[in-house]
């Protein structure tokens, strides 16, 4: 029995009259929803009326939305884990006002999605990172779920909001950041309160910007579209993989290093080993283009690095680590690096 069959007088009317949920209410819908392990568009919108009817909820309802959206738009979707243009249209349209995030299970549910997902549209990455971004400069404690988060700095639980989004399976490029994200990031690190140093921070903005440089091996997720090609093939018997059994039956990943050369870097990253699986996997990729900073990325680089004619920690950081990891970097950096230094 799901959530349309429900009883006029039941708990689901009850939640959306006093405005509240309940563990125990929580644990009976549980039960109502997923009785056959699945949900549908109806009662998945359902969800989404008791949610912003409610006012006083609890830790168990927040999981249960997330649950639930990420099985019904990741788990239940054809391909599995591809998510469509029109269900990410779907999804805005229920967790967005006024272009913005409603709240914190809203963004932990987009997050989520995204990390468990094969494909999403491009948008809805940003839309995570952008989300982020705006509380740190708002200091908005109600987004991120972070009662101590202040206006204009960033700490662990932000980096750790954008390292999975940024780092998420779903995203654009597989391990490969993009310049929407390297840009993002670069201008985050330019609102940031420069008098509070925040070590995760420093180590994600190095990872992030350095990996756009660094890494470009021009690898796309296939699309939606594609993968249903792919997937119709496999099954047809005439062809795919009955086809070619029948066919054959007759026929008879350099590891990175880096030294940081002033206390304040050194501190900020320890021993600079690698920064992180992630990265050393990327810079593990022998394609042509990978491991320099070409002309292009160089300028690049400079259009960020001279906007404001004082290099930040983050900043000198990222020169550092490109300069002692033997990397093939365009000439016209080396006097911003010899700065850094």
């Amino acid at each position: 029995m799901g959530i349309s069959a429900a009883e006029p007088h039941d708990v689901l009317s009850s939640i959306i009259k006093k405005k509240t949920v309940t563990l125990e209410e929580v644990l009976i819908l549980r039960r109502q929803v997923w009785p056959d392990g699945k949900l549908s568009k109806s009662e998945t919108e359902m969800l989404f009326r008791m949610h912003k009817a409610i006012e006083y909820g609890c830790a168990e309802w927040d999981d249960f939305l997330v649950e639930s959206l990420t099985a019904y738009l990741v788990d239940q979707a054809h391909p599995e884990g591809y998510v469509s243009e029109a269900d990410a249209g779907w999804l805005e349209q229920h967790i967005l006002h006024e272009g913005k995030l409603r709240g914190a299970a809203e963004l932990e549910a987009l997050v989520t999605i995204l990390e468990r997902a094969v494909h999403v549209p491009h948008r809805l990455e940003m839309l995570a990172l952008e989300t982020v971004r705006d509380a740190i400069a708002d200091g908005n404690k109600t987004i991120t779920a972070n009662l101590s988060l202040e206006k204009g700095i960033i700490s662990d639980p932000e980096v750790s909001l954008l390292r999975r989004v940024i780092y998420a399976k779903s995203g654009s490029r597989s391990d490969a950041i993009s310049l929407d994200e390297a840009t993002l990031v670069y201008d985050l690190n330019r609102t940031i309160d420069r008098g509070v140093k925040c070590p995760a921070w420093t180590m994600l903005f190095v990872n992030v910007i350095s990996n756009y440089l660094l890494d470009q091996n021009g690898y796309v997720t296939p699309t939606r579209d594609r993968l249903r090609e792919i997937d119709s093939w496999l099954n047809r018997p005439s062809s795919g993989v009955i086809g070619f059994a029948s066919a054959v039956a007759l026929r008879n990943l350099p590891e990175t290093r880096s030294a940081g050369e002033f206390a304040d870097i050194k501190s900020a990253f320890g021993n600079l080993s690698p920064l992180d699986d992630a990265y050393t996997l990327r810079n593990n990729d022998k394609s042509d283009g990978a491991a320099r900073v070409d002309s292009l990325e160089a300028r690049w680089l400079i259009n960020h690095l001279c906007r404001e004619g004082l290099l930040t920690l983050n900043e000198r950081a990222l020169l550092v680590f490109l300069k002692t990891g033997d990397y093939a970097v365009d000439p016209v950096l080396n006097s911003l690096i010899a700065r850094a230094q």
